[in-house]
């Protein structure tokens, strides 16, 4: 888990998440536990509640060209774009939402409170 990844983790636990790492064969734990690092397909997952099929996805700014025109990306950037795209498309077909945060939303104060609605409202639908 990337530096990125540990505090948006700790915001988790924070707003009353057990954040723990995916493990296989596994009993899973209720839904208030969120794992990290879950394999999915050829790619990982960065955070999911398994039972309700949720993916959190964090983003970080340099990695994804987050901030940047699409003109000014370089190749790798452009890579994981279209990586994301691919991700998004493999949970969607697969059942799974998700919820994508950048890193730049990581430092708002309220980003506990917008990550707990997102889960909330994805859980009632």
């Amino acid at each position: 888990m990337n530096s990125v990844e540990r505090k948006a983790a700790t915001i988790l636990s924070s707003i009353g998440f057990e954040v723990k790492p995916f493990k296989e064969k596994q009993n899973i734990d209720p839904v208030n536990t969120i794992y990290s690092q879950i394999p999915f397909k050829h790619m990982r997952l960065d955070f999911g509640l398994l039972q309700a099929k949720i993916a959190i996805e964090i983003n970080g700014n340099y990695w994804h060209g987050l901030g940047l025109h699409s003109t000014s990306l370089s190749c790798m950037q452009l890579q994981n774009r279209l990586n994301d795209a691919k991700k998004f498309a493999q949970l969607s077909n697969a059942g799974w939402q998700l919820i994508s945060i950048s890193e730049s939303q990581l430092s708002k104060k309220s980003i506990g409170n917008l990550i707990r609605h997102l889960i909330l409202e994805r859980l009632i639908i």
